[in-house]
């Protein structure tokens, strides 16, 4: 639950509620929940995390304890910065995504996008963090590393799990192949490639994607693709295959770490090749990152074939 304190009382917030300058935040130690600022940054709160709002006049987040991810709004050049102030550091950024995290010793900054600048407030020694490095403020020398690979292994549940052969988005006509599968409203499409084998015929097939570093909501619709005759090296968008048909739909937001599933069951019957595209409706959506096969997370097909299939 999320609970909000202010002037001393203490009261659950409800979805869409409207909070205000000074208001303290309480994420329970059972739950995970997104704000959205009114300048349109996106702030994510994992578990067991306490911040404020504008404690200080120009400083939008406190963070006093926990760990909250924030997609930030880009700033026109000159426009005031956005701070988020801990117990022992002074974290500024003109528009990108990171994720901060405290304790009663240390500030620990992860950049994924752009760059953020790290202050700490003993000495006022600072730091630039750039895209896929991090610091922990209780390093003397403030020193920045990168982030490294997370483990990708799957482990052996009861049905069959199947990875893509191949996965990819286009944006503005161009294909991207790295560690995430970034879909957004009128703009970027996901597209999967699944081949199934030696399964015959199948009773469930539910599709699992795991957000990766960017949050984000809408409603996301998982179209049949018109073939499976691409790869993730030579996708682009004459040659990409069409949305030929819709197979299901999820609406609602997507929080950090979560993983979504959605049931293909519908489209998949058996053993082929299966093209996925994934699309995000404009209104009112915010973008989502997912982790591609070459991420900490990738997509998986989890079947259970129909009985006496195998």
């Amino acid at each position: 639950s999320l609970f909000v304190i202010r002037q001393n009382e203490k009261s659950l917030i409800i979805k869409g509620q409207k909070l205000y300058k000074r208001d303290r935040i309480l994420n329970s130690a059972q739950g995970k929940a997104m704000l959205l600022l009114e300048d349109g940054t996106i702030v994510a709160l994992e578990e067991g995390t306490e911040l404020s709002l504008y404690e200080v006049s120009n400083v939008p987040i406190s963070l006093y304890k926990g760990e909250a991810l924030l997609e930030v709004t880009k700033r026109a050049t000159g426009e005031i910065p956005f701070i988020v102030q801990t117990q022992d550091s002074v974290i500024t950024v003109l528009g990108t995504i990171f994720s901060v995290r405290v304790n009663k010793t240390n500030t620990r900054l992860d950049v994924y996008e752009g760059k953020v600048q790290l202050q700490r407030t003993k000495d006022n020694r600072s730091t630039e963090v750039g895209e896929n490095q991090f610091l922990h403020s209780n390093d003397p020398a403030l020193k920045v590393s990168h982030e490294q690979q997370q483990d990708t292994n799957i482990p052996i549940n009861t049905v069959i799990e199947v990875l893509p052969t191949d996965d990819a988005y286009i944006e503005n006509n161009r294909k991207y192949n790295n560690r995430n599968l970034k879909v957004e409203g009128g703009k970027r499409d996901i597209y999967l490639r699944f081949e199934v084998n030696s399964v015959g015929p199948i009773q469930k097939a539910i599709l699992q994607l795991t957000q990766d570093i960017d949050i984000g909501q809408g409603t996301l619709r998982f179209y049949a693709g018109s073939h499976s005759g691409w790869s993730e090296n030579s996708l682009g968008r004459d040659g990409a295959p069409r949305k030929k048909e819709l197979i299901t739909k999820r609406k609602g937001g997507v929080y950090r770490k979560e993983t979504i599933s959605v049931d293909l069951s519908s489209h998949i019957k058996g053993d082929g090749a299966y093209t996925i595209i994934v699309s995000l409706d404009e209104a009112l959506a915010r973008d989502i990152w997912f982790s591609s096969k070459e991420g900490p997370a990738p997509p998986k097909l989890l079947l259970t074939p129909a009985e006496n299939s195998l």
